[in-house]
């Protein structure tokens, strides 16, 4: 009897799917993480950390002269030159000397080869 039951219990079980994640997966490409100047905008300190899922992309931007920025751009490429991705931070401001830009993204890119910037 208690054989059945165990039997019947055991039946009764749903396989439930499990996500699981890598964590702290750092990207030291140099095409990522180096500072870059483009038109009047300096990029420094960048970072792309996947951690639970979540890749976290941070640089700090600095202008030479003061500029209004809405928003910016972030072209994430492969070694190939595939677009992996685009990633858009809404800025709406005037930036004069240095502000962070933190954008987060469920889309692991942490093995981008290379970056690019778009100002708008």
């Amino acid at each position: 009897m208690i054989a059945l039951m165990v039997f019947i219990t055991g039946c009764g079980c749903s396989e439930k799917e499990v996500e699981t994640f890598e964590t702290n997966k750092v990207n030291l490409n140099e095409g990522v993480i180096e500072d870059k100047t483009l038109d009047n905008f300096n990029t420094h300190n960048t970072s792309v950390i996947y951690e639970k899922g979540i890749t976290t992309f941070k640089t700090e931007l600095s202008v030479n002269e003061e500029r209004h920025i809405d928003n910016i751009k972030i072209i994430f490429k492969s070694k190939s030159g595939e677009i992996l991705t685009e990633l858009v931070g809404y800025i709406n401001q005037d930036i004069k000397d240095k502000t962070n830009i933190n954008i987060t993204s469920d889309i692991d890119l942490s093995n981008a080869y290379s970056i690019e910037y778009v100002f708008e």
